[in-house]
Formats: C-alpha cells, sequence, structure tokens
C-alpha cells in the first residue's frame, strides 16, 4: 500500500482537493499525492512555497500552464536535461510528467489506481 504516502496526503501541497472537507483518505488520494511528489521529482519544486513573504506557488497549475502553451521541457530540473539528453529520454520524461498531471486530476474518478500507476511506470522504463 501507500501508507507513507498517506503522510503527505495531510500536508497541504499534497493533499488530494477532497480531502479538503474530508479528512479521511483513499487510495485515489494517496494517487493524488504520489502525483504531486512525482512532479516534485521532475521540477525540483516544492508543491507550495512555505515562506511567508512570498505567495505560494501552487507546482500542479504551475506545471499544467507551462504545459498548455507547450513549453513542457521548461518544467524539468535542468540536473534532469543533460547537454546530451537523447530523444527517448526526453520522451520518457514527458510520459512521466503526463502521469503525474493524470495522478493529479481534480476528479478523483478520473485518476488511475496504483496498479496502473506502476505498470505505466515499468512501460516508461523498458522504452
Amino acid at each position: 500500500g501507500l501508507i507513507a504516502l498517506g503522510i503527505y496526503s495531510i500536508a497541504s501541497g499534497y493533499r488530494a482537493p477532497e480531502l479538503v472537507h474530508n479528512w479521511w483518505g483513499s487510495q485515489k488520494a494517496d494517487v493524488y499525492s504520489f502525483g504531486i511528489l512525482l512532479l516534485e521529482l521532475l521540477t525540483r519544486k516544492a508543491p507550495t512555497n512555505s515562506r511567508k513573504d512570498v505567495e505560494g506557488v501552487d507546482l500542479l497549475r504551475w506545471v499544467c500552464s507551462v504545459v498548455r502553451e507547450k513549453w513542457t521541457a521548461e518544467v524539468f530540473d535542468v540536473e534532469l536535461i543533460g547537454r546530451e539528453q537523447k530523444d527517448v529520454e526526453e520522451e520518457c520524461m514527458v510520459r512521466l510528467l503526463q502521469l503525474a498531471i493524470n495522478c493529479c486530476s481534480q476528479d478523483a474518478d478520473r485518476r488511475p489506481t496504483m496498479s496502473e500507476v506502476v505498470q505505466q511506470i515499468e512501460e516508461i522504463r523498458q522504452s
């Protein structure tokens, strides 16, 4: 299971939208938290900015806006995109990014299950 991710889901940046009024977790809420964690790994940005003097950044909203503007490569951590980056590796990262976005769907019913997430990651890894 994703018991460890359940801890993340209570932190503000990792909490699924449906948990705002309902504190009972679910597997779909854990999938959301995993999606945010995956976005954090790909971008090297925190889900929200915790400094009180700076307006918080909504990581999911920022990623979606950049992808919508077709600047997808701009979201990745520069350490992940090397000068000799192969097209196949970049395609894998884009697929992981899309998986993370799907995990973070506002509609819990549209999120994949964790077994589907694992399967998709395996497929990406093998490509």
